[in-house]
């Protein structure tokens, strides 16, 4: 197979791009043309009245803020002095 010029590159990147969209346009419609049944929620929610493991330590707000201030950062919305205090932070507890 040849080498493919930056122009045929470009447009293989956006035919794949075009493709995904119209995929995920089709899975979406699929989604929301299902049937929806109780019993299958029914189930799902008792996924979670059965778990017996250790409880969560964390939220998952805290790393969703430090993903924020990342995404902020990389796209020039914040300074690069802006800095994240370091802790420890678990779920129930007052700072």
């Amino acid at each position: 197979m040849s080498e493919l010029s930056k122009e045929q590159q470009r447009q293989l990147v956006r035919t794949w791009q075009s493709a995904g969209e119209e995929l995920e346009k089709m899975r979406r419609e699929q989604l929301r043309n299902l049937a929806y049944r109780w019993q299958d929620v029914d189930a799902l929610l008792e996924l979670g009245d059965l778990y017996r493991g250790p409880p969560r330590e964390m939220s998952g707000l805290v790393e969703m803020q430090r993903w924020f201030m990342e995404f902020a950062r990389r796209q020039g919305l914040l300074p690069p002095a802006v800095a994240e205090t370091k802790g420890q932070y678990k779920a129930g507890e007052n700072p």
